[in-house]
């Protein structure tokens, strides 16, 4: 779920069930694993999952 104004990046894909809070930015080449929660701006690559997300290493 998308809420409000957001931003995602080329090539990024947000899982099933996850959710991104209002006025946040998801950068280009992210995965947002499914049921995860964004809170907060995604500045780097990666793969992010949890509640909150978190980037995997």
């Amino acid at each position: 779920m998308l809420c409000g104004t957001v931003l995602v990046g080329e090539e990024s894909h947000i899982g099933a069930g996850a959710v991104v809070r209002n006025n946040l930015r998801v950068c280009s080449h992210t995965v947002v694993g499914a049921g995860g929660v964004v809170v907060r701006d995604i500045t780097e690559p990666g793969t992010y999952v949890g509640v909150p997300v978190r980037r995997l290493p």
